[in-house]
């Protein structure tokens, strides 16, 4: 059943996925259940399956509605270089993870409990915004903010890492992500490195 294709009156579509995450927050996803999400929502458990044929596509289907909101608050076009954008897509990522905290709990806690289905769509879905940093990294390389030689390929998944990194910090130890700070730290290390001459640093 594709739950994207149908319309769902009166808004219950978002009701249903509201609850949804209420449940899953305190649960976790094996061990919530229709019922208590019929519940939450107000409705009977019949009327869940009119739009949702299973847990698990529920459960997709919420983890899409937080991919959406997600992409459609993240918007870093108004600014003019690579630099300043990273710079944003740090201080947006961390500020969206910071007040979503139950639903950004829930996520890092059950990648690896899930079924193959939605682990292949949890990988798809960090390919892209990975596939993001990369677009904004070659904007820069080709723009003269970053070396010639830089390799986006790495550089991006060394940048997206310390996000994901940072955001079960965010959620887990109540890592401040308000203000400029933290971003500043992470710019400041992935632009100039721990090295205090900011050289190339000669291993072996």
């Amino acid at each position: 059943m594709d739950s994207e294709s149908r319309e769902y009156p009166g808004g219950k579509k978002r009701i249903i996925i509201e609850a949804a995450a209420k449940v899953f927050s305190k649960k976790g996803f094996h061990k919530a259940k229709i019922e208590e999400i019929a519940k939450e929502a107000g409705i009977g458990k019949g009327t869940i399956y009119e739009y949702f044929t299973s847990k698990e596509e529920l459960f997709k289907e919420m983890l899409s509605s937080i991919s959406r909101e997600y992409i459609r608050v993240l918007d870093f076009s108004s600014h003019p270089s690579a630099v300043e954008q990273i710079k944003e897509i740090l201080k947006q990522h961390f500020n969206f993870m910071g007040m979503n905290k139950d639903l950004a709990r829930l996520i890092i806690a059950n990648q690896n409990a899930l079924n193959g289905e939605i682990r292949q769509w949890f990988l798809e879905q960090t390919l892209e915004k990975i596939y993001v940093i990369e677009g904004v990294l070659e904007k820069g390389r080709a723009a003269g903010e970053f070396k010639e030689d830089l390799n986006v390929y790495i550089a991006a998944r060394i940048i997206f890492g310390s996000v994901m990194a940072l955001s079960g910090a965010i959620v887990h130890e109540n890592l401040s992500y308000e203000g400029e700070a933290l971003v500043q730290d992470l710019m400041d290390l992935l632009l100039n490195g721990f090295n205090k001459n900011n050289g190339s640093v000669q291993c072996g």
